[in-house]
């Protein structure tokens, strides 16, 4: 919901076994709350594939297929080429090298890894709700508490 009254914010890498698996968590908050807003930063640290597979979520965001290329490339296993093709294949989303690396894209990444920085993130998952932060699987309870703490604060 761009109009939550709340936002949860995750720092996520395709290469993170740990946001895969926060994935399902995220999808049921989603189902659950609908004034909740999820803002997803690509933060791309773990491997030169990771940084494709963002740079090819960016590139479906702009076309307005974020949220089903996000959950494609972590489908895929590895963000690796073969992953990335099989993502932009079942989505339908196709991109060219001056598309990854349009200026926009690596404008993107370059301020998420900014902010990052300035918080002291350098881990993936990263969970920011109201002004709490969160690093690791924390799981659904733990994200629906923050959520709930954010809201009542509010």
């Amino acid at each position: 919901n761009p109009d939550g009254d709340v936002t949860l914010v995750v720092f996520t890498d395709y290469a993170c076994t740990f946001c895969r698996a926060s994935m399902n968590d995220i999808e049921r908050l989603l189902r659950e709350d609908r004034n909740l807003k999820i803002v997803y930063r690509e933060f791309p640290i773990l491997s030169p594939e990771s940084e494709a597979a963002a740079r090819l979520a960016l590139v479906a965001a702009q076309r307005g297929r974020y949220q089903p290329m996000h959950r494609a490339l972590f489908m895929a296993n590895q963000p690796d080429s073969a992953g990335r093709a099989a993502a932009a294949s079942q989505v339908g989303v196709t991109a060219d090298a001056a598309a990854l690396n349009a200026g926009t894209i690596s404008a993107e990444l370059d301020s998420n890894r900014s902010f990052a920085r300035a918080l002291g993130i350098n881990g993936t998952p990263t969970w920011i709700v109201g002004d709490r932060l969160m690093t690791g699987a924390v799981g659904y309870q733990a994200l629906r508490q923050a959520i709930a703490e954010a809201r009542s604060a509010g």
